[in-house]
């Protein structure tokens, strides 16, 4: 009978989480995608940008990083908005303004309406990641959180890639209805936010309860199956508290400093690696920077999806993060050291992507097991927001280095030794954090998982 029942179970979760997988995988991921896009499209319209409207790299870097300023400010009231109102309505909301905010990006005319632009960007677009990250909580299992993070957080490659790619053409190509091509790079990458906001309202649901999509058993397993997890962590998270228990809660605070130093890693590459192709390969054209910028991100992509799977897989969330964060820092404090070289730096570039993005689906795979219900909505955001600030200042810092050092190699090595610092500090404090995907293993031991429909009623 044991076996029958473990068969019968391991069926259902079966379907369960393929239909969960397929129905909001894809659509998150495209979400992160555009959302990148519209991020990052500052870096490559900045390749003409700044001479047509006379801004250096330290005024660009802080127009880069001033974004951060809204988005920090409105991570934690976003999330606590979508907690009441839900995913549905909220995540549409935030797609459809910030695809507007990044059109009208389009028609800067000098510096200081550009940086007002990138403040309105970072308010439209606070709440989308730890939103995201948060709904996650409310589809999959803790033997899920790391690739379903993985592949969210996949959008960051994919739009380097997709970025990289488009922006070089679009720069060298398009100067259509009088307007420069980089304006192009904000008014097209700026649309399909807009759009996938109208379908985000159509097609996701707010809870696994209310998901047409699911039938009632597969319902009742998936539910019954998340709340056996937070029941079998229950003595070691949090649940409950406000806006002040959570930004003083240590589990809090600690996060946010690693995610202090991995942003300013993620965010100063994202701003300045077409700079830095440039400087590397002289005298090529925007299409190809845009071409050489994409290469990174594709091996960054591939390590992000295979780390996060041997997480799961191993059930281990510190090591998957730890190493990948250092082999990541290392490299980048050594890229400098042969900056002459073409060949050389790029491929020390996409190594240090490996290990930078392959930490991530392992990271925030420790964020959602330390909290549940409200308070995960809060405390994730707070990680988030308070861990953001690393892309206000890594992008002003890195342009201030470059402005005054005629070169990037110093911005370069200002990123490694923060993520390398980040690695440090994940290290230093690996005992605290709770690991749900392993405690629910414990529970399973013990008993099996049965559906809540073949459960005695309490």
């Amino acid at each position: 009978m044991p076996n029958l029942i473990n068969t019968k179970i391991s069926a259902v979760e079966k379907v369960t989480m393929r239909k969960v997988s397929w129905r909001i995988l894809p659509l998150a991921l495209t979400l992160y995608v555009v959302s990148s896009l519209d991020r990052i499209s500052l870096g490559y319209a900045q390749l003409d940008m700044g001479t047509e409207l006379g801004i250096d790299p330290a005024a660009f870097g802080f127009a880069a990083g001033i974004f951060f300023a809204g988005y920090i400010l409105l991570e934690m009231p976003s999330n606590a908005i979508m907690y009441r109102i839900g995913a549905r309505i909220w995540l549409a909301r935030i797609a459809i303004t910030w695809g507007l905010v990044t059109i009208a990006s389009g028609f800067v005319q000098n510096e200081t309406q550009l940086i007002v632009s990138r403040i309105l960007l970072g308010v439209a677009e606070a709440g989308l990641a730890p939103g995201v990250i948060f709904y996650f909580a409310s589809f999959f299992p803790a033997a899920y959180k790391a690739r379903s993070a993985a592949i969210f957080l996949l959008g960051s490659s994919l739009a380097g890639i997709i970025g990289g790619t488009l922006s070089g053409l679009i720069l060298d190509s398009s100067d259509w209805f009088g307007l420069s091509s980089w304006r192009w790079i904000f008014i097209l990458f700026g649309i399909p936010a807009f759009l996938l906001g109208l379908l985000l309202y159509i097609a996701i649901s707010d809870s696994p309860s209310q998901a047409k999509w699911l039938s009632e058993g597969e319902k009742a397993w998936l539910v019954n199956r998340l709340t056996m997890e937070r029941d079998a962590v229950s003595g070691s998270v949090g649940h409950t508290g406000g806006f002040r228990q959570t930004l003083t809660d240590p589990k809090v605070l600690m996060l946010s400093l690693i995610q202090f130093f991995l942003a300013c890693g993620f965010f100063g590459i994202a701003f300045w690696l077409p700079q830095i192709i440039r400087g590397l390969a002289e005298g090529s054209s925007n299409t190809i920077v845009g071409f050489l910028s994409a290469v990174p991100y594709v091996i960054g992509g591939t390590s992000l999806i295979v780390v996060g799977r041997l997480s799961d897989r191993k059930k281990e969330r510190i090591w998957h993060t730890v190493i990948p964060l250092t082999l990541g820092g290392a490299i980048f404090v050594v890229v400098p050291l042969v900056s002459g070289s073409l060949v050389v730096s790029m491929l020390l570039l996409c190594v240090a992507a490996a290990g930078l993005y392959g930490s991530t689906g392992g990271f925030w795979a420790i964020i959602q097991q330390q909290f549940s219900g409200y308070r995960a909505a809060l405390s994730i955001a707070a990680v988030n927001s308070l861990g953001m600030t690393g892309g206000l200042v890594a992008p002003y810092v890195f342009g201030l280095l470059t402005k005054y050092t005629g070169s990037t190699n110093a911005g370069i090595t200002y990123l490694g030794i923060g993520i390398l610092t980040a690695a440090l500090i994940l290290v230093l404090t690996r005992k605290r954090w709770v690991d749900a995907a392993q405690a629910v293993t414990e529970s399973n031991s013990e008993g099996s998982i049965l559906p809540a429909a073949t459960r005695p009623t309490r």
